[in-house]
């Protein structure tokens, strides 16, 4: 049955990544950019801003144009693939159940995150439960274990949360939580807590040490530049009781059923009525209870309650402020440290997707060990109606791959074929598929101008400053972009073709402007007398920083990696 269960998860995984790796053109959308090979070219490994995950984006793109790979190709190859591996590879050394790495590579959750093209989240995800389960290691076999064992253990750990730490630190957060919560299980369930609790202790600070160490390579500039930003925008707008409460999108029936709120369209802000088959998942996992009381399975009872608080937990958090005592999210949010990185809670429901792949495994194995057989059956035709979307077409994000549109690719090659440096200032956002360069720099107006409305931005165009703004910007180009993606022109969640004319028109008549006739869906206005000169300068303080930090994780690395390949010849030569 073992094997049958094994080919059915690897053919249901298959068919639901199917479109991300047997279709030609990009995955960009959402979050997800396109990048030009142009960019890839002048993408340097040690200039600032450089955020956790810019080091892997960075290296993987240089590598990628080191060997002339299209970023089609570089973007499924060094993101998409690994995602999805170590989602069902690293689940099933946590669980030691395909069933368990089917829930957890496959969910809505995790579906939604790639769909959306939050792919540093996504990385994160899939390497929490190696976490766990070295965590688990270190804090169960790891007690009695050689020292040698233990030390590898440790090793093994600290490399696995350096890596969620790096895609994303909010998932190192959450793998934090786990970690924690587990060694305090540990410590209580434990005959001797005294020498228990000193060897967590020391063990614990250890470790995070070390991952501190590891990851000083975005730690040391982002202490020179200021803690805030780890934290993002301390901005009132991003921090307020209306804007947890905007973000706050789902609710708990949909979180404790492991329904992400935007299934399927993914449309942030537009949440779905609760679908009440989902409800069984969250009743087969808490099923999972009733074998605490068996006999046979006692060894496994900590485990059990331990994921139950943890699924507990995930679902409170993930629904924010709503209720139930949605007060407790605010409270955390302001006072507890680390928690301000929360505005959007449903990060919470990878406590949850983990929880479940713990647990409705063990359901299916030990509520009736003769009925096994048919209630896995069951789960998995239930598991294959629940993802329905995924089969019918509806996820229109990554999982809908597009070309790069013409008119983009005729605007890149302009551009590049200029040698002098100036601006490009897009109305109101750059094009997903606007190249932009250190020669040739893209402005966002909303950023610039810090206004969220596209008419305000317009106004701002027709005032007798922006002409001199603009030269003093060095802005040759304005650009309206054609909304290939329809997703930057939208009202009520629909695209707007109107209020782009609109724009449009109102640009037109502006008269330091030239419109260039060669383009015929991109509106590109000519800005008069624009001057070309360098744009800008990078920090020296900044550019240090990074380089101290990149040698104090490569040095560190190095000896931690020869450190466990000696620890595990060692091992090696024992057993033979």
């Amino acid at each position: 049955m073992n094997k049958y269960i094994t080919w059915t998860v690897f053919l249901i995984s298959v068919a639901v990544y199917y479109p991300l790796f047997f279709s030609s053109g990009t995955l960009s959308s959402g979050d997800w950019p396109y990048v030009y090979q142009e960019h890839m070219q002048e993408l340097s490994l040690f200039e600032p801003p450089y955020i956790w995950l810019e080091p892997y984006y960075r290296a993987t793109a240089k590598l990628g144009f080191a060997v002339e790979l299209p970023w089609e190709i570089s973007e499924r190859l060094f993101w998409f693939l690994p995602i999805v591996v170590l989602s069902i590879f690293g689940s099933y050394q946590l669980t030691k159940s395909w069933i368990g790495s089917l829930i957890y590579a496959t969910n809505t959750y995790v579906l939604m995150l790639i769909d959306g093209g939050q792919l540093g989240v996504a990385m994160g995800y899939a390497i929490i439960p190696l976490v766990v389960d070295a965590c688990k290691a270190l804090t169960g076999e790891g007690v009695t274990a050689s020292t040698r064992q233990r030390v590898k253990d440790l090793l093994s750990f600290v490399l696995y949360f350096s890596l969620v730490l790096m895609f994303d630190v909010r998932m190192g957060f959450i793998a934090g939580i786990v970690c924690f919560l587990f060694g305090i299980i540990h410590l209580l369930t434990s005959q001797n807590r005294r020498a228990v609790g000193k060897q967590v202790l020391l063990t614990g600070t250890l470790a995070i040490f070390l991952i501190c160490v590891l990851n000083a390579f975005w730690l040391m500039p982002l202490v020179v530049s200021g803690i805030g930003s780890l934290t993002g925008p301390s901005d009132s707008i991003y921090t307020s009781s209306d804007a947890l409460s905007y973000f706050s999108v789902a609710r708990f029936p949909q979180s404790f059923s492991l329904l992400h709120p935007n299934w399927p369209e993914n449309i942030f802000g537009k949440v779905y009525l609760m679908k009440p088959e989902f409800l069984f998942l969250s009743l087969v996992a808490f099923m999972s209870i009733m074998t605490v009381s068996a006999k046979k399975t006692k060894s496994s009872h900590p485990i059990v309650l331990f994921f139950i608080l943890i699924a507990l937990t995930g679902s409170f958090l993930s629904k924010g402020v709503n209720e139930p005592f949605g007060f407790v999210y605010t409270w955390l949010f302001d006072y507890v440290p680390g928690f301000m990185m929360f505005r959007d809670p449903t990060k919470f429901y990878a406590l949850t997707a983990l929880s479940y792949s713990v647990l409705i495994p063990h359901t299916l194995l030990h509520i009736s060990r003769r009925a096994c057989t048919a209630l896995t059956v069951l789960f998995v035709a239930l598991w294959i109606y629940l993802l329905h979307p995924v089969w019918t077409g509806n996820l229109d994000g990554t999982f809908t791959p597009e070309e790069v549109p013409q008119e983009y690719l005729s605007f890149k090659y302009m551009l590049v074929s200029d040698p002098t440096a100036y601006t490009t200032f897009w109305v109101p956002v750059r094009q997903r598929f606007g190249y932009s360069s250190e020669t040739h720099l893209a402005i966002d107006s909303f950023d610039r101008l810090d206004i969220d409305s596209i008419p305000v931005v317009v106004d701002w165009l027709e005032s007798s400053e922006a002409h001199d703004q603009m030269q003093q910007w060095n802005v040759k180009y304005i650009i309206v972009p054609h909304d290939s993606e329809r997703e930057i022109f939208v009202e009520k969640y629909e695209y707007c073709d109107a209020c782009r004319k609109q724009i449009v028109h109102r640009i037109e008549q502006l008269t330091w402007l030239h419109r260039l006739d060669m383009f015929t869906r991109n509106d590109v206005f000519e800005v008069e007398t624009s001057e070309g000169h360098v744009y800008g300068e990078q920090s020296e303080t900044g550019n240090t920083s990074v380089q101290i930090g990149v040698f104090m994780s490569a040095g560190s690395l190095a000896c931690v990696i020869l450190m466990y390949l000696f620890l595990w010849n060692k091992t090696e030569k024992q057993r033979s």
